[in-house]
């Protein structure tokens, strides 16, 4: 019996042709899981609850330093952490800048990012961001850490977290509309 019989060599052939087509299948297998829903923002889950002190100093793109306690004067307060070179953060922009067009004199938004002034005001200009923008300097609260961005909380008036979210949302889903229509219906509590 030869080393390089027919049954070995056809097996082989068969082996050649086989082993790539598997190959290109699990690949195509496994690029569908990991980037199935990849267009399609998630909603955040509510509720969540623990508290947080708003007695923190942010700084506008102005320079303005504010309390977002003052800020908040008894409203709901919408944090969220970002970054102009975070893709997930740029692509949930604008939802949750339609979320602020529909709640701007209801709940308080509070973008926040530690990048440079400059870069953020040359974004806002060229994405047309009208919320506010602020400038992180120093530690955030305790309560609002996150070793990631996007990372965005929605706080009740009296600094109660009621959303964490890690992670990109549509911001402007019909879920989390409802949830702060009923927030400032009930005086955020």
């Amino acid at each position: 019996m030869s080393f390089l019989d027919k049954k070995f060599l056809g097996g082989l052939a068969v082996g050649f042709i086989v082993f790539p087509i598997l190959l290109v299948l699990g690949a195509l297998v496994v690029t569908r899981v990991l980037f199935a829903d990849r267009g399609k923002l998630p909603a955040p889950e509510m509720p969540y609850e623990q508290s947080v002190a708003l007695d923190w100093n942010l700084t506008g793109l102005d320079g303005a330093v504010v309390n977002l306690q003052e800020l908040a004067s008894r409203r709901p307060v919408f944090i969220n952490f970002w970054a102009t070179w975070c893709p997930s953060c740029v692509k949930e922009m604008p939802n949750i800048e339609k979320l602020h067009s529909m709640f701007k004199n209801q709940v308080v938004f509070v973008c926040v990012s530690n990048e440079d002034v400059a870069t953020l005001k040359d974004f806002a200009l060229k994405k047309n961001i009208r919320m506010p923008l602020y400038k992180l300097y120093g530690e955030r609260p305790p309560g609002l850490e996150s070793r990631a961005v996007p990372a965005t909380f929605i706080l009740s008036p009296e600094g109660r977290i009621k959303v964490k979210h890690i992670g990109a949302a549509d911001w402007a889903d019909e879920k989390v509309v409802a949830y702060l229509t009923t927030l400032v219906g009930s005086g955020g509590k």
